[in-house]
């Protein structure tokens, strides 16, 4: 005989789980119980870990800066990539952005995003000095 848990107990086991920090398997669970029983609940918390998660991703640099004094440009480029990155997509513009000095930096990504955008320039030598 298999018990089946029901959809309280995923929800409790959802619950311990985000506490705990490990949102991929509070994801699942919260999913498996609203499988069974959806709610406005679990779907608040389905959100709620969901941005968890997706946070937890991110390089530990992006989750440092609401703690910041100041921020640089890569710091800001990865804040409006990463909060803006659906209206980015669809502000390209035709022209490539060249910039030389942003390879290694953690924010690249972000910081070619918007620049192609024309959200954020490089400067007229092509640098975008991330760390200004």
């Amino acid at each position: 005989m298999s018990l089946d848990p029901d959809a309280k107990t995923l929800a409790q086991i959802g619950e311990l789980l985000d506490a705990g920090g490990d949102f991929d398997a509070a994801l699942k669970a919260y999913e498996e119980a609203a499988a069974i029983e959806p709610s406005a609940d679990l779907e608040k918390r389905l959100d709620a870990v969901r941005a968890k998660s997706a946070l937890a991703r991110l390089p530990a640099e992006y989750r440092a800066i609401d703690d910041a004094a100041q921020i640089t440009r890569a710091d800001l480029a990865a804040l409006i990539g990463i909060r803006l990155s659906g209206i980015l997509a669809g502000a390209r513009r035709g022209d490539a952005a060249l910039i030389t000095d942003v390879r290694n930096n953690w924010a690249a990504t972000w910081i070619m995003s918007v620049a192609r955008a024309g959200v954020m320039e490089p400067f007229s030598n092509h640098a975008f000095q991330p760390r200004a």
